[in-house]
């Protein structure tokens, strides 16, 4: 009912304020410390274990227009987009914890990434993936750590 509703639309919001946050932190470590992390990607695919497919999808693409406000699609945004969606649909095939899957899948996803657009990065400076990898892997646990203790459980898509 009523109550349902109101949960869903708080949970939307609150996954857009994840999302945003994480859009901040990539602009603002990337701008400062010079280390492109994955933030956006992580907190994405760890709302894919707790939203359900149409909040998914609004959020994603919510990050898709945050991320690139240029009308031109790219091959970075492909795979962005998809892999929480992909990651939604797999999300329950892992005998895994909820939380130890979306850290397990934020992991992969950022993976992805490398291995298609910057495995040479990851060769030439090893201590900056490293450091993406464990800001990234941190803000997904803090995402989904954040919605489950502000979201009854029985409201969450486990």
């Amino acid at each position: 009912g009523f109550y349902r509703r109101m949960i869903i639309r708080s949970r939307t919001i609150a996954a857009l304020l994840l999302v945003s946050v994480g859009i901040f932190l990539e602009i603002w470590i990337g701008d400062t410390r010079g280390v492109w992390i994955s933030c956006v990607l992580a907190a994405l695919i760890s709302l894919s274990f707790i939203l359900t497919l149409p909040e998914i999808l609004c959020v994603t693409f919510f990050a898709l227009f945050a991320t690139n406000w240029q009308p031109a699609v790219s091959p970075e945004l492909i795979i962005l987009g998809a892999l929480p969606i992909i990651s939604f649909l797999v999300r329950k095939w892992l005998p895994l914890e909820p939380w130890v899957g979306s850290i397990f899948l934020s992991f992969a996803g950022i993976m992805v990434l490398y291995i298609v657009f910057g495995l040479y990065f990851v060769i030439r400076n090893p201590s900056l993936f490293f450091a993406d990898i464990l800001l990234s892997l941190a803000y997904s646990a803090v995402v989904f750590k954040a919605m489950i203790s502000f979201f009854p459980a029985d409201t969450l898509d486990f």
